[in-house]
């Protein structure tokens, strides 16, 4: 049912596409086009969107939740992240491993933190990251203030709910659609369509990762130094500071508690 839906996008690229090349992709007639969407039919992932609520002065259950931005859950247990030059780190999120819709891997309980350095331009040095694991005991117990963090990532806020979606690959996936010979150009035929995909919200769990760059790979996991797997896209910092970065988050299947980052703009 969902192919004469799809067929629209397809020749959204200014006229009906039949036999023969087609805005210089060789082999781009109906028959191909009927593969392509086939193809991507096939290449559809489950996603879940985060619905925000804001969270400027949580309550007490409110900071044991999944967030981004504003100020942690802090136990005070460990030390607070810092920069290598001893600077406190600003906190980025935090997600409840036992709230989420799926496991994302063999860790799922506890609370799994993010933390970067501020840069000289209110920025995140993403680069510089901290992962932090609190414990269901540590949660459990008092959050006390955090230290001078002469910053926040603003606004704050919850996530409330995860709402279920469905995700289409992006462009830098599909090198192999099928009847293509060459990678698509922008303002091809086959890229307007790419376009024209409802590929889901920036960000999601699990689904399609949008990376920030092509040549990006996944991090091997410091433990088992296996390639991670990727769980967690978030991309709307941009909103919350002086800079266009996001991020990519991953989590080995096999080792509990190992984690990477990958990031850009």
């Amino acid at each position: 049912m969902w192919l004469p839906e799809a067929l629209p996008w397809i020749t959204a690229s200014g006229g009906v596409l039949t036999g023969g090349a087609h805005h210089g992709i060789p082999g781009l007639n109906m028959d191909t086009l009927h593969e392509v969407a086939e193809h991507l039919r096939r290449s559809i992932r489950t996603a879940y969107i985060p619905v925000y609520m804001p969270c400027p002065s949580p309550t007490r259950a409110q900071q044991a939740m999944s967030r981004v931005g504003g100020a942690p859950f802090n136990p005070g247990t460990a030390a607070w992240p810092t920069s290598e030059g001893g600077t406190a780190m600003v906190f980025v999120m935090q997600l409840r491993l036992s709230e989420l819709p799926v496991p994302i891997g063999p860790q799922q309980t506890g609370m799994l933190q993010l933390y970067a350095p501020k840069g000289e331009f209110n920025n995140l040095l993403l680069g510089e990251h901290r992962w932090q694991l609190l414990s269901e005991d540590e949660l459990a117990g008092a959050t006390v203030a955090q230290p001078d963090v002469p910053w926040q990532l603003a606004p704050a806020r919850r996530i409330a709910r995860w709402k279920l979606g469905a995700d289409w690959p992006g462009p830098d996936e599909l090198d192999d659609l099928p009847g293509v010979s060459n990678d698509y150009e922008p303002g091809s035929g086959i890229d307007t369509y790419l376009k024209a995909l409802p590929i889901t919200s920036s960000a999601k769990l699990l689904g399609w990762p949008v990376w920030p760059h092509y040549d990006q790979v996944a991090p091997n996991c410091a433990s088992c130094q296996k390639p991670m797997t990727y769980f967690l896209q978030l991309g709307e910092l941009a909103k919350d500071y002086n800079g266009d970065d996001y991020l990519l988050a991953f989590t080995c299947t096999t080792c509990p508690g190992q984690f990477g980052l990958v990031w850009g703009n």
